[in-house]
């Protein structure tokens, strides 16, 4: 249940806020690099611009969190909201 865990409250764009749960990672973020080894994907060493095909899978991936985002908040369901939001951030 939510109340028997540790979570952080986060506010986003027009106050919509989200409760995230504590992780036991604090660089959350850095982990996406290991993520992209660990699936063979390309960890470059300096910022670079994809290939188009990469960047049209991105952007389409990005896309489809938006969309479950959407749905998530015309639906009210807390769940699919933070999972889109997370799923946006990796």
């Amino acid at each position: 249940m939510l109340k028997d865990r540790k979570f952080r409250s986060f506010s986003f764009i027009s106050g919509f806020q989200i409760f995230i749960f504590a992780m036991q990672d604090p660089k959350s973020l850095t982990s996406v690099a290991l993520f992209h080894e660990t699936f063979k994907h390309p960890v470059l060493p300096t910022p670079t611009i994809p290939d188009q095909t990469r960047c049209d899978l991105r952007v389409s991936l990005l896309a489809e969190e938006l969309k479950e985002l959407q749905e998530g908040i015309e639906n009210k369901d807390i769940v699919e909201i933070a999972d889109a939001l997370c799923d946006l951030q990796y």
